[in-house]
């Protein structure tokens, strides 16, 4: 299982876009916000870093412990597992909030209806034409589209920081 994530890893996503959006439009998501939702759920990338975070953090004597101590799996994950895993799910909520937001490539493939269009669509759309230019509202388009990344960011950051203090105080 682990080679079959790495294999999908070294694939680029604009190799697999047609057959992507044929997947897409079977399912009847073109035009719906979903599909930009669902690859994202499980992806590639976010298995990779959870594997190696458990790998390097998760001792397997907690978990041992907790079933000696009569504690079943439900409760092992949520009350010892997931407290450990909280840094990376902070670092791949922001990882995941920052490329879906800055995606273009996708919602330009599915997305036919105006009122549909993400933030990155719309910038683009502000450059005008090769001769005329409004670059204020370039800028500040681009601002918009940063400023929620800024709040996502400090929103997840105290979990990030806690995470790296928990890695700097192993043995």
């Amino acid at each position: 299982l682990y080679a079959v994530v790495m294999a999908i890893i070294m694939i680029p996503g604009q190799v697999t876009g047609t057959g992507f959006f044929m997947f897409m439009y079977q399912l009847g998501l073109v035009d719906n916000r979903l599909a930009l939702i669902i690859p994202s759920i499980a992806a590639a990338g976010t298995v990779f870093f959870f594997r190696q975070y458990l790998e390097a953090n998760l001792q397997i004597s907690l978990v041992e412990a907790a079933r000696i101590d009569g504690c079943g799996e439900f409760r092992t994950f949520n009350n010892i597992i997931l407290p450990i895993m909280l840094p990376a799910m902070a670092t791949m909520g922001i990882m995941a909030v920052i490329g879906s937001w800055n995606n273009y490539l996708t919602p330009l493939m599915l997305f036919t209806k105006p009122n549909l269009k993400t933030l990155p669509m719309m910038v683009q759309e502000l450059r005008g034409d090769i001769y005329r230019t409004e670059f204020g509202s370039i800028y500040l388009g681009l601002s918009m589209t940063a400023l929620p990344l800024i709040i996502v960011y400090f929103a997840l950051s105290k979990y990030i920081i806690a995470g790296v203090a928990l890695g700097g105080v192993k043995e």
